[in-house]
């Protein structure tokens, strides 16, 4: 008489049922039945029967697997032995069974199943997980099954991209996913997550999976991605009875991304290793090296190296072979696959390597002598990129970050890094590793070519940044909001050279010269010479001739382009100059009778390597006077400079930092240009300025 059917999707059985008094041998069977013909899931929450026995001979419950006219029993339990027992159903159809031989008091169990459509067989093509998958909706509850089984000779690699699951972080009853070896009968639970930390990669060993998700009703927005990947792995088949002495392998891999790694208490056995990047996007592949370390301190090439192909074996095209200690820049396939071979004749005890794989079409060869470089989450969808400079100009370039936001400094770059490289071959050394959102003024090469290497987690938000580039050559247009460029006479230099500064940014053009000798020291610079002009050259504005030496040559365009043009009319050992232009985004122009301003700004708190500029203008006979108030910058943060004028050539009146008292400052026959520049991000309130326009002296 205790007997009991369910045909539900989901339910919950408990035992003793309630019509049945526990102090009395039971006899009981529930059959569950479920609707579609399609497997189930079920778990044992609470479970305590009967006493522990051998093979439990007394009371026990035990688990029948009904698939057609076959029946098997999927597991026997008693005393606390089916507490948190996970099984799954080969069909649509379970026999719970419970046998007391005696009254036990407390005998009781509780069991939860689940059957669901929404199921996921992964065996052929085990590649992208998605929750909630496109047909199911999110705001309901939802419970998925992925099943995943691969070849013996392969592993399988699960990597998140994203993990919104909710629930709590520590305690995944309400809402997890749940990870179990094999895909039917009795399950080991493996592992768990909930939350929304997003979980590290995971290697198996186990060649059947079961993912299972389990949400409650307020499912909206709960999610998360994963790449499911089968590694294909060899060891090298010996004889039986042979004791292995060398280990040969091979590894193919399909996920986007992940690590290879060579090392280990058995490396020292291993001569030959293989792995094949094969990644299942289709993508080209970046291969980027954190360390290199073979064949001891005199490296040799020949007998201990790990060489790296642009195909599938080692009869593609060969593109680097490393060895010794070194860390060499990214490389890159030209399709979507990469071949690494390692080969160890002699084994040396330190010899290890460690290095990173992404599929990524995000991939740039650049060549024009000037541009922009960024990287915006939500417009980019790689997260990881590499731009290598090949400038046709045989000159060194200027590469100046105008924006970055990344990881903090303080993770050491773990969650996005961008890394700069003075070439683009194998043993470029590294100009800079850059994150957080503090970054030097420039980073210039040696020679005519850089790469930049990006990387970002894509966990991580609101990651983005904005450089510009300019190779430094003679008679150059520039385009950048800032940039510098040096000249050095020689025998081979044109008699004639202009450069133009028109940055896109279509704002002011402020330069200094940090260093300047041309020519001989006359007046009429008749000879070699730097004429320099407040816009185009070829239509007007000359503002000087320039010759001899220079110790303060400062100037600010009224207009958006600038020009410099030089005569070297005869070649003279030890002429050159160095300048550097800025077109600050924070240019306030000043030409009521009085006011004031404070640096920096609002809005412009914060910003790293900040640029300011106050133009005092007063009208045609009339004077200013500045009070600069409350100064407070340090030396190693900034300055605050004044000069004399508002375009043209600018002289110097000041300049302020550390702790000072206030500053009066008088012209009366022209106006004022203050300008703030900040080595850190902007501080708040660095300091307070007033002015007044008055009368001239002559009035």
């Amino acid at each position: 008489s205790c007997q009991f059917e369910f045909n539900d999707s989901f339910s919950y059985i408990e035992s003793p049922p309630g019509e049945f008094v526990s102090n009395h041998p039971l006899r009981c069977l529930w059959r569950i039945r479920t609707p579609n013909d399609i497997q189930m899931w079920l778990k044992f929450r609470e479970f305590n029967v009967g006493e522990k026995s051998a093979n439990c001979q007394g009371s026990y419950v035990s688990v029948i697997d009904v698939n057609g006219n076959t029946e098997n029993e999927l597991g026997k339990w008693c005393d606390t032995e089916g507490e948190d027992a996970w099984l799954m159903s080969t069909g649509s159809s379970l026999l719970i069974r419970l046998r007391t031989d005696k009254s036990v008091e407390g005998d009781k169990f509780e069991v939860t199943y689940v059957s669901t459509n929404c199921q996921f067989d992964l065996t052929q093509a085990c590649k992208y997980i998605t929750s909630p998958p496109g047909e199911f909706a999110s705001n309901h509850p939802l419970r998925c099954l992925w099943k995943i089984q691969v070849p013996m000779d392969f592993q399988i690699r699960l990597q998140f991209q994203e993990f919104k699951v909710g629930g709590n972080d520590e305690n995944c009853e309400t809402n997890a996913l749940h990870i179990f070896s094999e895909v039917s009968g009795e399950l080991a639970h493996i592992a768990e997550f909930c939350g929304n930390k997003t979980p590290r990669e995971i290697m198996f060993e186990q060649k059947h999976l079961t993912l299972f998700l389990n949400t409650n009703a307020e499912t909206t927005h709960k999610m998360f991605k994963a790449t499911c990947a089968p590694d294909e792995f060899h060891l090298e088949k010996l004889p039986i009875g042979t004791k292995r002495t060398n280990k040969n392998f091979q590894r193919t891999i399909s996920l986007p991304t992940g690590n290879i790694s060579f090392g280990g208490k058995n490396k020292l056995f291993v001569k030959d290793a293989n792995w094949t990047l094969k990644p299942m996007d289709g993508k080209r592949v970046i291969l980027s090296f954190h360390s290199i370390s073979l064949g001891g301190a005199i490296a040799d090439c020949k007998r201990n190296y790990v060489k790296v192909y642009d195909g599938q074996t080692a009869e593609a095209n060969l593109l680097e072979t490393y060895c010794g200690t070194i860390q060499p820049i990214p490389i890159v396939s030209s399709g979507p696959h990469m071949f690494i071979h390692l080969r160890r004749t002699d084994a040396f005890k330190n010899d290890r390597f460690m290095a990173h794989h992404t599929s990524s079409n995000c991939i740039h060869t650049v060549s024009a002598p000037s541009g922009e470089i960024r990287w915006t989450k939500g417009e980019e969808p790689e997260t990881e990129c590499i731009w290598k400079l090949q400038i046709e100009q045989d000159a060194p370039i200027d590469l100046r970050f105008q924006k970055l936001l990344m990881s903090n400094q303080e993770d050491k770059c773990a969650d996005g890094f961008i890394q700069v490289y003075d070439g683009t071959s194998a043993d470029s050394p590294s100009l800079e590793n850059l994150c957080g959102n503090v970054y030097p003024r420039s980073i210039e090469s040696v020679g005519n070519q850089m790469t930049i290497h990006f990387r970002v987690d894509p966990k991580v938000t609101h990651q983005q940044f904005e450089a510009t580039y300019e190779s430094m050559d003679r008679c150059h247009r520039y385009q950048a909001p800032s940039g510098s460029f040096k000249w050095l006479s020689t025998r081979l230099f044109p008699e004639t050279c202009t450069w133009a500064i028109q940055p896109r940014s279509e704002r002011s053009v402020f330069l200094r010269f940090s260093s300047f000798r041309v020519g001989g020291a006359k007046e009429t610079c008749e000879g070699n010479r730097l004429e320099v002009y407040d816009g185009d050259s070829t239509t007007c504005c000359l503002l000087k001739s320039y010759c001899g030496r220079q110790t303060e040559l400062v100037f600010l365009s009224s207009k958006t382009q600038m020009d410099l043009k030089l005569f070297n009319l005869k070649y003279r050992f030890g002429d050159q100059f160095i300048a550097e232009y800025e077109t600050p985004e924070c240019q306030i122009t000043k030409t009521d009778a009085s006011g004031s301003f404070m640096g920096p700004p609002d809005n412009f708190e914060g910003m790293p390597h900040l640029r300011c500029l106050w133009k005092i203008v007063p009208a045609e006979d009339q004077s200013v006077s500045l009070q600069l108030l409350n100064i407070k910058i340090g030396c190693k943060q900034g300055v605050v400079k004044v000069y004399r004028g508002t375009s043209g050539q600018l002289k110097e009146v000041g300049s302020y930092c550390d702790a000072l008292e206030d500053q009066t400052i008088e012209s009366t026959d022209t106006g004022l240009t203050v300008y703030l520049s900040t080595n850190v991000p902007a501080p708040p309130h660095i300091f307070e300025g007033t002015y007044t326009i008055g009368p001239g002296r002559n009035e």
